[in-house]
């Protein structure tokens, strides 16, 4: 579960970067990298934390192979009109979950003492992205 909420996170603060769009992710090539290492950097974090990282198919691509190697299988992904069903409705409709869940992440980060830059930008644009689609968003811990 922990794996998944910084999966979720990342990939949605990705989103909201560009628009709420997944068609401009797969374009943005700096936007995919930001989004792999904030993914990977969660892993870490979840590591450090003596948790294990479900499903095993995510922990070989983010954490065996190389970063190019994700970027541009996530970059075939978001150019699929699929990825608008699976990932952009989703995180457009969820801001106010996906802002509660970066918030426990950054507990969890703080916890593991990880150092976590992509991370965290990812996090500041779930907090964004939150705050211009909800009145009841709570404040970021």
């Amino acid at each position: 579960m922990t794996a998944h909420a910084f999966f979720v996170t990342s990939v949605s603060g990705a989103i909201y970067i560009a628009g709420g769009n997944c068609g401009e992710v797969s374009r943005s090539p700096a936007l995919l990298k930001l989004m792999v290492d904030g993914i990977r950097q969660g892993f870490s974090v979840v590591r450090v934390l003596g948790r294990p990282v479900h499903p095993f198919a995510l922990t070989a691509l983010f954490t065996w192979m190389p970063r190019a190697f994700a970027v541009y299988y996530w970059q075939r992904f978001f150019s699929r009109k699929l990825a608008e069903f699976i990932f952009a409705r989703h995180a457009c409709n969820s801001s106010v979950e996906m802002h509660m869940l970066s918030t426990d992440c950054r507990l969890l980060l703080a916890k593991s003492g990880v150092s976590a830059p992509a991370l965290e930008r990812l996090n500041k644009a779930i907090d964004e992205y939150a705050t211009a689609n909800s009145r009841e968003v709570p404040a970021a811990g």
